[in-house]
């Protein structure tokens, strides 16, 4: 079960940072290159799965892969709401100790989800990693405390 410390906050509520920062957040950079061993699955993994989030100033968030920009967000304008949790749904805590929830603006939805929006609105998307009680602490999602 999913344990919630905090209320989630919107958004456009989040504390931006003054510089960009970086959270390792994600699929783990080591397995990704482990994959690199069984091509082509590997490869793809580069390009495709996310191993770091990082937000700007102005309120950007982006997903990166190794190789590549996978999503890019308006903290403000696409994500309705942030959340730090314990454990991920479909990850261990040996995996994830705390991942994210966030949940998506019905307008992003609309532009990235098309038909299926309807149905992504009641969908979080999860991110776990490291990362996720840093990010947390400096978006003043878990209160500004740090473990």
């Amino acid at each position: 079960p999913l344990e919630r410390s905090m209320a989630p906050v919107a958004g456009e509520d989040v504390k931006l940072p003054t510089e960009l920062k970086t959270y390792a957040l994600g699929c783990p950079e080591w397995i990704i290159y482990l994959s690199l061993l069984w091509p082509p699955v590997g490869i793809a993994l580069l390009f495709t799965v996310p191993n770091k989030i990082t937000i700007s100033p102005d309120g950007t968030m982006r997903f990166r892969a190794v190789c590549r920009t996978t999503m890019t967000l308006s903290l403000s304008e696409d994500v309705a709401s942030l959340e730090l949790i314990e454990g991920a749904p479909g990850c261990s805590q040996a995996c994830h100790k705390h991942a994210i929830e966030i949940y998506f603006t019905d307008a992003f939805l609309k532009r990235r989800a098309g038909s299926r929006a309807e149905e992504m609105k009641t969908r979080p998307h999860y991110v776990g990693g490291r990362g996720a009680q840093e990010l947390a602490s400096d978006l003043c999602l878990s209160g500004g405390e740090t473990a």
